[in-house]
């Protein structure tokens, strides 16, 4: 046994986190094989798989051969189907060739990664990648699979953690949710909206003249998209990804495969609807957050509120923003022209009975503006998830400069 998980990383062991990266000029498959092996084999989380006992899940590396390479014959939306873990492998790497474009799809547990881990292991194959292509040395990969977050966080005292689930309990107001207008068909979908980089780069001059950044607009604009979806509502519940790593002790670099997000939950008053307000609420109560230790004490007390009714009931919408993401160095003639992230929509979601809130992931790639919303047709059908992101795009586009 290497370790085992922690509740928190146990109940997302069903969530594949996604990198889609599109690249022009034509992949050697056979180096790209060369690369993967590298990488797999020197990151330990990418060779472990799950087992369980009597105490819950937990990490381990039996002898079977490892994960590689896989050359993709469908689509992407076929590829995003195949699951990892909890039984297989805990990561794929998929090629999908194309006439003009190939993609490569990386997938890994949310058990053993987050967004950042997952992009980390992208860049580190592109890096292998491009030296074996130009001849050069390749570069030592060694990862250790880390102890969970929570371990970073050991200064807080069982009663500081005590005392602040009381209040978060006594705190869960049940908001109100996007209501589900179903299409036909239950294959997961994702939805994407992609700002050109002109107006990109206009939205973020408006948001700074506004006294605000990129992540509280957009996360403004996506809880006021929810409210027009919802009717008429003063208040709506947020969620936002926080990376743990720097809040550790000892910190854990920006590259370590780890699920390693908390998160930052809000209630904001969109009754005014001015987007900037909101946007500037949002921020200022986010880095109060994060400097008083509150996203510390939520990861925390996770495992005790995840049985409270209420707690699944307070957001509305839930974001996890990359924030703006440099394309890797590449071999001499080909380059990335389009990168994607998005947590795929697990097959276990129960229109009739779960309330999720609507999920939505953010980058910025190529000075280009990305909204994805991963969904189920049978929850958001695909004309009201384009509704609501036209929304967002309006809204946006607004207080451009």
């Amino acid at each position: 046994m290497l370790r085992r998980l922690t509740v928190t990383e146990s109940d997302v062991v069903a969530a594949r986190i996604n990198w889609l990266c599109t690249v022009r000029g034509g992949v050697d498959e056979g180096l790209l094989v060369k690369a993967v092996d590298v990488v797999v084999d020197g990151m330990a989380p990418l060779r472990a798989r799950l087992g369980r006992d009597e105490h819950g899940l937990f990490l381990h590396q039996p002898e079977v051969e490892a994960p590689g390479l896989i050359l993709g014959t469908g689509s992407v939306e076929d590829e995003l189907e195949i699951p990892v873990g909890p039984e297989g492998p805990l990561v794929r790497v998929a090629l999908l060739p194309g006439a003009e474009e190939d993609i490569i799809a990386v997938g890994v547990s949310h058990s053993i990664a987050d967004g950042r881990s997952v992009l980390a292991i992208m860049k580190e194959i592109w890096r292998v990648y491009t030296a074996l292509v130009e001849g050069t040395e390749v570069p030592i990969i060694e990862a250790d699979i880390p102890e969970s977050a929570l371990a970073g966080l050991a200064h807080w005292t069982a009663d500081e953690v005590a005392a602040h689930v009381e209040r978060r309990r006594a705190e869960v107001v049940r908001v109100p949710h996007v209501p589900f207008e179903p299409a036909i068909g239950d294959r997961p979908e994702v939805t994407r909206m992609l700002i050109d980089r002109d107006t990109t780069a206009r939205i973020a001059a408006g948001a700074r003249a506004g006294g605000t950044s990129m992540h509280g607009l957009i996360a403004a604009a996506l809880l006021l998209a929810a409210r027009a979806e919802i009717g008429t509502c003063d208040e709506l519940g947020f969620v936002s990804s926080v990376d743990m790593r720097p809040r550790l002790v000892p910190p854990l670099p920006e590259d370590a495969i780890t699920p390693c997000s908390g998160w930052f939950f809000d209630r904001v008053d969109v009754h005014g609807g001015d987007p900037l307000m909101i946007a500037r609420g949002i921020n200022e109560r986010l880095s109060l957050a994060v400097s008083s230790g509150v996203a510390d004490l939520d990861l925390l007390a996770y495992e005790q509120l995840r049985v409270d009714p209420g707690f699944r009931d307070q957001t509305t919408v839930s974001m996890n923003n990359l924030g703006r993401i440099p394309a890797p160095r590449l071999p001499r003639g080909l380059r990335m022209t389009d990168l994607r992230t998005f947590v795929s929509v697990a097959s276990r979601f129960r229109p009739d009975v779960d309330r999720d809130p609507l999920p939505a992931s953010v980058l910025t790639f190529d000075g280009r503006l990305e909204i994805s919303i991963p969904h189920r047709p049978d929850c958001f059908g695909q004309v009201q998830v384009a509704r609501i992101l036209d929304h967002v795009r309006t809204t946006l586009t607004g207080c451009a400069a």
